[in-house]
């Protein structure tokens, strides 16, 4: 049993296109392997002819996985490129065949039972798991949005629902249709907010939080790695409602809401000349704290959240966000509460037990 370069090439290229969980084209796969076009093209023909993956023609074209990740195994890979990994035979004809020999023989048979055996267990959902869980333990950073995330309600929305009813509504589809930016929506809508700051406040104070996020804060600080909050809503909200909880020092990023004349006022430092779909640039806060972090775990819910879960490194997803990563093919991780996030951070040894 010998394996080349080959079998190395052949797994790292179907490792790249699991984690892609995309179409890509061979140039793509040979510059992300350090290979010539040419040899990657003939591993990735040999790998199409064995069934273990697909290609399309044209524009968008290219290989992909013809099967989920979980369902191919090492041992395939290695047989489509190296041929059948026949076994030692262990018997020789003749008397003269020496004893020590012939034991030598028959353990080596065996091993290589065992890893024949080994492979064949083991698949590329096996192999991107364990590379996850030795990257992510590598110098971390948490980024984690808010409304809706950490809190139960987006705060903004669940606002303009009580206070305008169906404008509300007109508005929003506005911005859907692209007709207008995330700023002019928070402009005309809380331009007709017809609240006062003692009503907004006891509104807000009725918010409530994950239950669990108070504990993945703990894990996180016993853990020494940094959360910062990014937030397309306000300061005020963020302020106010994480105060209740004890939650005075955690780092946010958020747009600016306060009170002149008894109006709300607001301001927008963090936008992006190119993106109209939000208020605050998450994908801006992201990019900073790269220059600091290895790799970024990203936790959200909503369409504020698509940009930044594009560039992470892990992405936890719910509602709106984990739609469009399944539509885009964005590798995450379901999760319906932070108990879910804490459990799957301790599964991969980041957090601790």
């Amino acid at each position: 049993m010998q394996f080349t370069k080959k079998s190395e090439y052949a797994i790292l290229s179907a490792l790249y296109l699991a984690k892609s969980a995309k179409t890509c084209d061979t140039s793509e796969i040979a510059e992300a392997q350090n290979l010539s076009v040419s040899f990657a093209a003939k591993t990735l023909q040999m790998l199409k002819k064995a069934g273990i993956l697909i290609s399309r023609r044209g524009i968008g074209g290219g290989y992909g996985l013809a099967r989920p990740a979980s369902k191919i195994s090492l041992l395939e890979l290695i047989e489509a490129v190296e041929g059948p990994l026949a076994l030692s035979n262990c018997l020789k004809e003749g008397d003269s065949y020496d004893i020590i020999e012939h034991l030598l023989e028959l353990a080596m048979g065996q091993v290589q039972e065992a890893v024949v055996s080994k492979l064949k267990s083991m698949t590329l959902a096996d192999i991107l798991a364990e590379s996850v869980r030795a990257a992510v333990r590598k110098n971390p950073v948490i980024l984690c949005d808010f409304d809706g995330t950490i809190s139960t309600h987006d705060v903004s929305d669940t606002i303009f629902t009580v206070w305008l009813k169906d404008k509300w509504t007109d508005i929003d589809w506005e911005w859907h249709e692209g007709r207008i930016s995330m700023v002019e929506l928070y402009e005309k809508c809380w331009s007709l907010v017809d609240a006062t700051e003692d009503e907004l406040k006891a509104f807000v104070d009725g918010v409530e939080i994950d239950p669990h996020f108070s504990d993945f804060v703990r894990q996180s600080e016993k853990s020494n790695i940094p959360i910062y909050l990014v937030s397309d809503g306000f300061d005020y909200f963020i302020e106010r409602i994480l105060g209740r909880y004890g939650h005075f020092d955690l780092e946010y990023y958020a747009n600016r809401l306060f009170f002149e004349g008894g109006r709300p006022t607001l301001e927008f430092s963090n936008q992006h000349p190119e993106c109209i779909q939000c208020a605050n640039c998450k994908k801006f806060v992201m990019d900073a704290k790269r220059k600091s972090a290895d790799f970024v775990i990203y936790i959200g819910n909503g369409l504020s959240d698509r940009c930044a879960a594009e560039h992470a490194d892990l992405v936890f997803a719910k509602d709106s966000l984990l739609k469009h990563c399944k539509e885009k093919g964005i590798p995450h991780v379901p999760y319906k509460n932070f108990g879910e996030v804490i459990k799957y951070l301790r599964e991969k040894e980041v957090f601790g037990k």
